[in-house]
C-alpha cells in the first residue's frame, strides 16, 4: 500500500483532498465524515445524495471526524487516523447503490457522497473534502 499523506503535511495552499493510488487498485482519501443519514422513501423511490445533505442542513447539530476513506474493488472502508488507523466501518460494493459529488455547496464546500441500500433502507454517507484540522 502506498504511503498516506496526512493533512498537516500538505502545502498550505492545497485545498484538495489527499489521494494516493497503489498497484492493488485501492484509492485512499483523507476526508471529514460529516454524516450517515438514513433516508425514508416510498416503495421503489430512489433518493439522491442531495436528499441526505438537505436532511443534514435541516436537522443540524452534526459533528465531523477526519477519516481515511479507502475505495477498493470490494467496497469502501473507513479508518481513524487519530487512533492508529483502527477500522471504523466498511461497506461492501454490493450495498453501494450510488456515488456522487457535490461541488461548492454554500455551507459545506466540496463533498463526496455514496449511498448504501440494505433491505428497505437507503443511507447517504457524506464526506467533506478540503482543509482539515491537524491530525496528531
Amino acid at each position: 500500500m502506498s504511503t498516506l499523506v496526512l493533512p498537516q503535511e500538505l502545502p498550505h495552499d492545497d485545498d484538495k483532498a489527499v489521494e494516493n493510488f497503489n498497484l492493488d487498485g485501492e484509492v485512499e482519501f483523507c476526508v471529514e465524515h460529516l454524516a450517515s443519514v438514513p433516508i425514508l422513501t416510498k416503495a421503489n423511490a430512489r433518493p439522491s445524495v442531495r436528499d441526505g445533505l438537505n436532511i443534514v442542513k435541516e436537522q443540524g447539530g452534526f459533528w465531523t471526524k477526519i477519516v481515511i476513506l479507502t475505495v477498493t474493488p470490494d467496497g469502501v472502508e473507513l479508518h481513524d487516523p487519530e487512533s492508529n488507523f483502527v477500522y471504523v466501518a466498511g461497506y461492501p460494493i454490493e450495498r453501494i447503490s450510488r456515488t456522487d459529488c457535490i461541488l461548492d455547496d454554500e455551507d459545506f464546500g466540496d463533498m463526496f457522497a455514496f449511498m448504501t441500500y440494505h433491505k428497505v433502507q437507503h443511507v447517504v454517507h457524506l464526506f467533506q473534502c478540503g482543509n482539515f484540522s491537524s491530525v496528531p
